[in-house]
């Protein structure tokens, strides 16, 4: 499965686990993986998403 979004809220963790628990009680397939693409995100809650299962996209840091 994968989420495209802008930016992630502090509610993002419990959105997404939401979304995947729906997913798998209206198709009774649980997903391999769970990608969140984002635009922009902090740190700790990239850490966090991570803990709870997500592989997270983020942009590439540009410092050139």
């Amino acid at each position: 499965m994968v989420e495209i979004t802008a930016s992630a809220k502090k509610n993002i963790v419990k959105r997404l686990k939401r979304k995947r628990q729906l997913y798998i009680d209206e198709t009774g397939i649980v997903p391999s993986s769970f990608i969140f693409a984002v635009g922009s995100i902090h740190s700790k809650r990239v850490a966090t998403l991570h803990e709870a299962g997500f592989e997270v996209l983020e942009p590439d840091d540009d410092d050139e």
